[in-house]
């Protein structure tokens, strides 16, 4: 279920703005962080990030043992890390960036091998990122990416029958470029992630519905549903 996890809003703004400042009042600002995710949880204001959050997160704990080792990309503004940090994951987050509460590793995602071993991590967590990734938009270099390229270099740094973890911004439309980064014609990703060799264990998909109270709706992955902007989130096993 949705809500089998309580999300605690935690604006990832607030995690970045935390980047510069001193070793001191980082460790304060993380501890703090972390008690709100371990102790309370509040009103979510339901928005993507909402739903992606808690697919991984619930996926995560129903399908790896607390201490599992997990890669989250694209972590520089995210709280995801202090997410799967309070789960109980060992959590190595990755960005172009520093991430300001937890030991991380900043470099190209884009070369990721360059950086750990092959078969080291039981998941990779990929939230909301890979739209962005080639476009130089955040201090990453501007170059030409293939979705099939990038997954199949991610996949070799997972154990066997390790876990990949994806969510991204998608339309039923043509792939559209956006500020910063792509909205991706759903089919053409499925027929990506299928090229990948990978075993689809669970998916879902929202679409903005500006008619409803929280402005999304989950509907069936099945290609019948017309939808301009929707968020796409799978679990991948190779």
């Amino acid at each position: 279920m949705w809500d089998s996890i309580k999300i605690t809003p935690v604006n990832p703004s607030v995690v970045f703005a935390l980047r510069n400042k001193s070793f001191l009042i980082r460790k304060i600002g993380g501890f703090a962080v972390q008690y709100l995710i371990r102790r309370t949880h509040s009103k979510v204001t339901l928005n993507p990030r909402y739903y992606e959050n808690t697919f991984v997160l619930n996926t995560l704990n129903s399908l790896l043992p607390k201490g599992s080792k997990v890669l989250d990309i694209g972590s520089a503004e995210s709280e995801f890390p202090l997410y799967l940090h309070a789960s109980g994951f060992e959590v190595i987050p990755f960005d172009q960036r520093s991430y300001p509460f937890l030991p991380s590793v900043q470099g190209d995602a884009l070369k990721l091998n360059t950086y750990f071993q092959e078969g080291m991590m039981d998941a990779i967590t990929v939230i909301s990122t890979i739209e962005h990734i080639g476009l130089g938009v955040y201090g990453d270099p501007l170059e030409k990416v293939t979705y099939l390229a990038l997954i199949d270099q991610w996949k070799t740094l997972l154990k066997k029958g390790g876990y990949l973890f994806l969510t991204l911004p998608v339309t039923s439309m043509e792939t559209r470029r956006e500020s910063g980064q792509w909205v991706i014609n759903l089919s053409s990703f499925k027929h990506t992630l299928e090229e990948t060799n990978g075993a689809i264990l669970g998916e879902r998909l929202v679409i903005e519905n500006p008619s409803l109270t929280h402005g999304w709706e989950e509907c069936p992955v099945d290609g019948q549903r017309s939808f301009t902007t929707g968020v796409y989130m799978c679990t991948i096993q190779y």
